[in-house]
């Protein structure tokens, strides 16, 4: 979304309120941090505050984007060749194997620097080329369902991850992905009995892997969190 717009007055930058709101503002937050405040506590806090002035934040989208302007690029050469390798053409010959690795590396380039959406088409495009040849590479499916799964498209991206399941049938990571766009779209019932699934795969894994413990603890947290248990989430996040 393309909001140009004021983002609004902010509601304490009025002419003779530099001092006060952030007095109030700060007595407030350490109040919440604290059993009880007493009231000389209250006013050491609002003492140390005297000759504060309170700085407003920028109010509109030009004031980000200056400030954004003087940030400096930490390696200037490194993003020009990524920013020209994802402007780069395809080969004008060449045959759907060599232009689906083409669009996917490209896509993957755009991603990185911020193109969203050629990072989505450029992996449409390569999945186009793929179908074409002897088979897709898994990672293709995963990729893409992950971007479909981005702007909404839940449908497509299950579809997508469940292509990738079937091709890899024992791998959790898979498998525990598809839990997690099946919760992202709301489809709790499918989404429990993946999750069940995935659990199991996961318990007759042999494997010695951080990352098998810290998807199982993930796929309980989602699933808590998607339903509002937060409480009964927390231990899990943890």
């Amino acid at each position: 979304m393309d909001n140009r717009k004021s983002f609004g007055a902010w509601p304490f930058a009025r002419p003779g309120c530099s001092r006060f709101p952030a007095l109030v503002v700060s007595v407030l937050l350490l109040a919440g941090c604290q059993s009880t405040l007493s009231l000389e506590e209250a006013k050491k806090v609002t003492a140390s505050f005297e000759g504060t002035s309170f700085v407003p934040p920028p109010r509109t989208i030009k004031d980000i984007t200056a400030i954004l302007d003087q940030q400096t690029i930490a390696n200037p050469e490194e993003s020009t060749q990524r920013a020209a390798k994802a402007d780069e053409q395809p080969p004008a010959a060449g045959d759907a194997e060599t232009l689906a690795n083409f669009y996917w590396a490209r896509g993957k380039v755009a991603d990185v620097v911020g193109r969203q959406q050629q990072y989505l088409e450029d992996l449409r495009t390569a999945l186009q080329y793929a179908e074409k040849t002897t088979s897709v590479a898994p990672r293709l499916w995963n990729d893409l369902a992950w971007a479909e799964s981005s702007i909404g498209n839940y449908k497509t991206a299950i579809r997508l991850m469940q292509l990738r399941t079937r091709a890899e049938p024992k791998n959790y990571g898979a498998t525990a992905s598809l839990t997690r766009i099946l919760i992202r779209s709301g489809d709790m019932e499918a989404a429990e009995a993946q999750k069940q699934s995935t659990l199991q795969m996961m318990a007759k894994s042999r494997r010695k892997s951080p990352w098998l413990a810290i998807n199982k603890v993930n796929l309980e947290y989602e699933m808590l969190e998607a339903q509002g248990q937060y409480a009964q989430a927390e231990p899990f996040i943890r």
